[in-house]
């Protein structure tokens, strides 16, 4: 094993790196400012943990640090700030859509606490589900050993982010470029994220699109629409839980059922710590509160596994799952609702990440306790952060609309205020079931979710991620794909950053 301390950086102690270990957590403020900003527009946040891989390798490269655990420990901190940023663009959003608002503080509590939940319910199972690929993580490692010693990944990430944050400069900042002709986005986030979701989802996605504008559209109305495509949602959620969740719980219950006494009220401990805390401060139903830890517990050990093996995290779809069955079980607030989802999808995206990260570390031969208290450090900088920009893109653009779809949160949304199933959202329920049973024995599962959204989302964004797909398929075939994806994550990264610092300029002149 390498050493773990280097004489130019490291502050005092000298078994835990707290200089390396703060840089990961400033850099995972860039990322859930970026994060935020784009997966509000794309209804998506990939994995970027190759990304702030080589981020970490170039800044560190600066001070001549080359030490493989070293950049392992900082990508660690850094790259919990997307997937965290995922779990409250997904839910919190909906606060808005349905009328009302968090404030600042509310939303960094539920950050901090879905964030941190998510992490405790990981370490029991580090050991048990590293044996499974984590793909991202594995690619990681990859990058982190080869050091990039002819810097063409630091080449390719830092000038696709300049040219990012210049479109975005010239686009909303100095009205240069106009941000569309026709129905096509000017913007390389819908492209890049087309790209890093996958042609075939992007195809799923524009079908969906295609058939509610061009089809359905000439017979239906666009509520109607909306309602169906939220039902496709909703009954895949409920399909995925029969077919993957349910067989799930009960090896990963008795894997928790295994830990030592002593381990198990120190975890159940902070359980009541965390619902006391929610109870008092977002000022949520109690029972909801109990409800959304337990839950947070569940669905976080399932999205552990999950993302192991198929390398992608249905934050989402764990938390309509959970609403569901807490609109069945308690009569609850629309607000008490948003914090469960929220809760629950942060967990669980934080519990993918930090799995991610494990399998890195495993095979880097990084000690896994740095890489924990990294991860802290990093969930506490970008809880910090994500409740700003939230509040700063609510009051200039607000969400569910053209600038800021939101597709997830609307989805949420709808969820929480059906009273009733009509019959569109029944249609929707019933097909989104039937498909989901019958592709899940191709891994495809969630596929239907896709289709669904598309039917609802602005078909700007849609021919966006579709011919992102499309570029995605010609990468493919040219054996590039690895490559590429760097290029499609700066690209994100340099528009997100210059449109988040936009829109806080924005925001702070208005209330001036």
């Amino acid at each position: 094993m390498q050493k773990i301390t280097s004489p130019r950086l490291v502050g005092r102690g000298p078994k835990i790196p707290w200089l390396y270990i703060i840089l990961g957590g400033l850099l995972s403020v860039v990322v859930t400012a970026y994060s935020a900003y784009a997966g509000l527009k794309i209804g998506g946040v990939y994995w970027p943990i190759l990304a702030t891989s080589v981020f970490s390798m170039a800044i560190l490269r600066i001070f001549g640090v080359k030490n493989t655990n070293i950049v392992n420990i900082v990508q660690t901190g850094a790259n919990t700030g997307g997937m965290l940023a995922a779990g409250i663009i997904f839910t919190v959003p909906a606060a808005w859509i349905l009328g009302f608002q968090f404030t600042i503080i509310q939303i960094t509590l539920i950050a901090l606490i879905g964030s941190l939940l998510g992490l405790l319910f990981s370490i029991p199972l580090r050991t048990k589900l590293l044996h499974l690929p984590y793909p991202d993580g594995t690619a990681a490692a990859t990058v982190i050993k080869s050091q990039d010693q002819s810097g063409q990944k630091t080449k390719k990430l830092a000038i696709a982010s300049i040219l990012g944050g210049i479109l975005a400069a010239a686009r909303d900042g100095f009205g240069i470029i106009p941000g569309s002709i026709s129905f096509i986005n000017l913007s390389f986030i819908g492209l890049s994220g087309g790209f890093l979701i996958g042609t075939l989802f992007t195809a799923i996605w524009f079908l969906g699109s295609v058939v509610s504008y061009f089809i359905l559209g000439n017979f239906i109305s666009r509520p109607d629409l909306t309602n169906t495509g939220i039902g496709m949602i909703i009954g895949t959620s409920l399909a995925y839980l029969l077919t993957t969740i349910f067989p799930l719980l009960k090896t990963l219950l008795k894997d928790w059922r295994n830990l030592p006494v002593l381990q198990r009220n120190y975890f159940i401990s902070l359980l009541i710590l965390a619902v006391v805390v929610l109870t008092i401060f977002t000022k949520a139903n109690f029972a909801i509160t109990v409800f959304s830890t337990i839950g947070a517990f569940l669905m976080g050990s399932v999205a552990a596994f999950v993302t192991g093996q198929l390398n992608i995290d249905p934050m989402e779809i764990f938390a309509i799952i959970t609403l569901l069955v807490v609109k069945f079980l308690f009569p609850a607030d629309f607000s008490s609702l948003i914090v469960l989802a929220a809760l629950i999808t942060i967990a669980a995206g934080v519990a993918g990440d930090i799995m991610q990260d494990y399998k890195t570390g495993k095979l880097l031969n990084t000690p896994p306790h740095l890489q924990t208290i990294a991860q802290i450090v990093g969930n506490i900088t970008a809880s910090l952060t994500i409740g700003f920009i939230i509040i700063a893109i609510a009051h200039t653009s607000g969400f569910g609309n053209n600038a800021f779809p939101a597709p997830q949160a609307t989805a949420i949304a709808g969820t929480i205020k059906s009273q009733s199933i009509q019959t569109p959202m029944i249609i929707g329920v019933v097909t989104g079931a039937i498909l989901s049973f019958a592709l899940s024995f191709k891994n495809l599962g969630l596929s239907p979710i896709a289709f669904g959204i598309g039917m609802y989302v602005p078909q700007s964004l849609s021919i966006s991620l579709f011919l992102g797909g499309l570029v995605r398929a010609w990468s493919d075939s040219k054996k590039r794909t690895d490559d590429d994806r760097l290029t499609a994550a700066g690209l994100i990264a340099g528009e997100s950053l210059v449109g988040v610092i936009l829109t806080i300029t924005q925001f702070i002149k208005t209330i001036l």
